[in-house]
């Protein structure tokens, strides 16, 4: 049967069947139970064997699927929640849901409770009406180990008895009931003995998967080791890699360092020949001052003498004003002195 994803469903084919002096009755019927899991599953497919005594007992089953024995753990579904039965008739056309309550971990009330059904039983063994319904499906164990006989998963303790006669008249009531009580205390027994069964079965299935998984540990262990052994090779080959990248610059800061320290030397030799002690640089300071105060003079000096030569420039245009004026009054009076020249030897008559 293909499921969903977040349903996983389990189809149970039955068979049911009891015996009495008065009742053979068999019942087939389907069980479908749907189990709402956290987790997505895969496709499921389940064939399920049931024998089931006539009695309020926990039944027992054995489950093959797959074509494989499949190791299933006790069908555990809370009294809140519920189970549906899917009956169909012979044809299979019919199809009536019916919850089923699960009641897993019999009280004492309960064990009581099965005690009366069991003496009710036995009181009216002569009885036409069906036994069958004190058959009682109160939860589904499945068995989860390598196959079991089913004799030996359901020990054949049969309740039901032929009998031809009805007990004598002397049999109380009290007899009646340390028989229930003594098939009470086997039932019981019995469900013990099957759920002790269970338990070493899922002892067995928990020590086997925990053999394997210690293997699968170990084995992811080997692999860490291996995985730390060459990752510490590869976190050493890098160091050392970086180690050597580093030490090449470190030589090259190095020289560098070498050739600074040989110029800073260069400098300061530059430095000290061209240094100049205090005394001269006083001397120095000295002359200095008294060239400017030098200067100074000289500088007035070329003042005054720029003066003087303005002065001086300013008589030279006025002789020069001078001459002209005498020259030209000397050009007149040599004018004169032609005139009178002519005038003496040219004597008018």
């Amino acid at each position: 049967m293909d499921v969903s994803a977040r349903d996983a469903a389990l189809q149970i084919s039955s068979t049911i069947s009891g015996s009495h002096s008065k009742l053979n009755a068999s019942l087939s019927c389907s069980i479908l139970v749907y189990t709402r899991v956290n987790n997505p599953v895969a496709s499921v497919s389940w064939t399920a064997n049931i024998t089931v005594r006539n009695s309020s007992a926990t039944p027992f089953c054995r489950a093959t699927g797959g074509g494989k024995k499949k190791l299933l753990s006790r069908l555990s579904v809370s009294n809140q929640q519920e189970a549906w039965a899917d009956k169909r008739d012979s044809d299979g056309r019919t199809s009536i849901k019916t919850p089923i309550k699960n009641y897993i971990g019999q009280s004492r009330k309960r064990a009581k409770l099965e005690s009366r059904l069991m003496v009710r039983h036995f009181r009216r063994a002569d009885s036409t009406s069906d036994d069958s319904t004190l058959t009682s499906l109160s939860s589904l164990p499945l068995s989860s180990s390598p196959e079991i006989p089913l004799a030996q998963q359901m020990p054949s303790t049969n309740l039901f008895s032929k009998r031809t006669e009805r007990p004598p008249a002397s049999a109380t009531k009290g007899t009646l009931t340390s028989l229930a009580l003594e098939e009470a205390a086997k039932v019981d027994l019995d469900r013990v003995r099957r759920e002790n069964g269970h338990l070493q079965f899922d002892n067995d299935r928990l020590t086997a998967e925990n053999e394997q998984l210690q293997a699968v540990n170990t084995q992811l262990n080997d692999k860490v080791t291996s995985l730390s052994a060459g990752a510490t090779a590869l976190k050493i080959a890098d160091l050392t890699k970086d180690y050597q990248t580093l030490r090449d610059r470190m030589t090259e800061v190095e020289l560098h360092n070498r050739e600074l320290t040989n110029k800073n030397t260069a400098l300061e030799t530059q430095i000290k020949a061209m240094s100049i002690d205090e005394h001269q640089l006083s001397q120095l300071a000295a002359d200095n001052s008294r060239l400017s105060e030098q200067a100074d003079a000289l500088a007035k000096e070329k003042n005054d003498v720029v003066r003087k030569n303005d002065g001086l420039k300013q008589q030279v245009q006025k002789l020069e004003t001078e001459v002209r004026e005498e020259i030209k009054a000397f050009e007149e009076y040599k004018s004169r002195v032609r005139a009178l020249g002519n005038e003496f030897r040219n004597p008018r008559s």
